[in-house]
């Protein structure tokens, strides 16, 4: 007889492997060997992978992989599934406890922490706050005392491109640590690893598989290590996919724009962040489906093996290490990428050619600057998505270099009015969502696909569909508002 019609709790002798090439090879180096005893300790829901527990270690294997491994039944059972595993993977409660668990990550980290730090930012910056009875400024006061008789432009660089542009986006600094706090926790607990299992046979017939499962995760928190880590997906075309779609998923840096279209267009709608996951999810179910089977990504036969550690609480020393570096990653770029963009953006604000020649503007003379000319030279590619005016499309651009950018540049700026109407919201914030992302993901990018003609394809792709879904959404609000008025 063959694995795949192994029962749960029997124990078996190896055979035989069939097979040939990476399949065989993989199934190899995991140890199922000729003359290996091993248990089926159960099967994933939904017709998901086999569990088999060999040499005091816990396996996933597909059943149509298993087909190719001759056993042999031996007398006895062995060990079932213990513990807190026949809960999270029961075959009715494990999807609903996953989606529960995802769910309530998001919840906590931005409706209950964003809503206890909800105008922290803004407190700090200008109205200050009160200590033991008194009142003590926001930086921008103290810094604007600090920088009399400076020059007019000099304290404008400071105070309107510097702090307003860096300082808005640290103001939701509370939300990311609690994001990455949930990431740690997961991935600490062994949990990321058995939803890995679970979302197996709902991927493959997208091209994908449980592999690609942590990464997505990961990219939850940031791109950059959710691109980083699809090395260890063995499938070269699935790993391919997993790269081009992994920021499909807003990472952390983008959930400042998320709660930004919140309060223009959807102010008290709790369901707006879960709602842009749930796109990306089927940006990336889309594009799968789509390209799986092309010349770049050919079909392959390669066994989804995937050991599962034990459940256990991770320690606090841990949760404070993972959740740290994920932080330290963010600000290392607000203190570099986004002090750069953020100078980069007032300059060519504040600076070009007026009436009376070049000369600093400030902000009365911003329809003049070199960024205004800017933005209304590429307004045309963007005029369908009803975006307003070029600030939109400039905020839109200084998001390749870091998509905390976004929000910074509209607060140097100012926001379109257009973008309080929700169809125009929506698609400007699609646009941010599904376009290529930052310049250090877009580095992770290259080195990981490792051809510079695949990357290319991979931004134009990027591009294109943020284009169309950004355009098509807005255009299709601004009909269905006509046929309903």
């Amino acid at each position: 007889m063959t694995l795949n019609g192994a029962r749960a709790g029997e124990r078996y002798l190896v055979l035989k492997v069939r097979g040939r090439g990476a399949l065989r090879r993989r199934l190899l180096d995991m140890g199922i060997l000729k003359d290996t005893v091993l248990t089926v300790t159960g099967a994933v829901p939904l017709g998901g992978p086999l569990e088999l527990s060999l040499r005091s270690y816990v396996l996933t294997l597909r059943r149509e992989d298993a087909a190719l491994v001759e056993v042999r039944p031996l007398p006895g059972t062995g060990p079932g599934r213990r513990g807190w595993d026949r809960l999270l993977l029961h075959p009715v409660l494990a999807l609903p406890i996953l989606a529960l668990s995802l769910l309530s990550m998001f919840w906590f980290s931005i409706h209950v922490v964003g809503g206890w730090t909800a105008g922290a930012g803004d407190a700090l910056l200008v109205q200050g706050w009160e200590v033991g009875g008194h009142r003590v400024p926001g930086l921008a006061v103290l810094l604007e005392w600090r920088l009399q008789g400076c020059p007019v432009w000099f304290r404008a660089f400071l105070l309107d491109g510097v702090l307003a542009g860096v300082g808005t986006v640290l103001g939701f600094l509370p939300q990311l640590a609690a994001l990455f706090l949930c990431l740690s926790f997961l991935e600490g607990c062994g949990y990321l690893t058995r939803g890995a299992c679970l979302l197996d046979r709902l991927l493959r017939p997208f091209g994908l598989s449980g592999h690609c499962a942590a990464s997505y995760v990961l990219a939850c928190g940031c791109a950059v290590p959710g691109v980083l880590s699809c090395r260890t997906i063995p499938q070269e075309s699935c790993r391919r996919l997993t790269i081009l779609t992994a920021s499909f998923l807003p990472c952390g840096a983008k959930l400042p724009l998320i709660a930004l279209v919140g309060e223009l267009a959807f102010p008290g709608c709790w369901w707006l962040a879960p709602g842009a996951y749930l796109l990306g999810l089927a940006a990336v179910l889309f594009t799968a489906w789509l390209l799986h089977g092309t010349p770049l990504f050919p079909r392959e036969e390669v066994p989804f093996l995937l050991e599962l550690p034990p459940l256990r609480l991770p320690t606090l020393e841990n949760l404070w290490a993972g959740t740290g570096e994920r932080l330290m990653e963010f600000l290392k770029k607000a203190g570099s990428l986004l002090v750069l963009a953020s100078a980069a953006v007032w300059a060519a604000a504040s600076f070009g050619f007026g009436p009376d020649g070049f000369a600093y503007l400030g902000p009365e003379g911003l329809e003049y600057s070199f960024l205004a000319a800017l933005g209304r030279g590429l307004w045309p590619l963007f005029a369908l998505g009803g975006w307003g005016d070029w600030r939109s499309v400039v905020a839109a651009l200084s998001g390749l270099l870091a998509k905390e950018s976004v929000v910074g540049t509209l607060a140097i700026l100012g926001t379109p009015a257009a973008l309080g109407h929700p169809a125009a919201a929506l698609s400007f914030l699609l646009f941010n969502l599904f376009c290529p992302p930052c310049a250090a993901a877009c580095g992770a990018m290259r080195q990981e696909l490792g051809s510079g003609r695949a990357f290319v394809l991979a931004l134009g792709y990027q591009t294109l569909f943020a284009l169309l879904l950004s355009a098509g959404v807005y255009q299709g609000g601004a009909l269905l508002g006509r046929l309903l008025a």
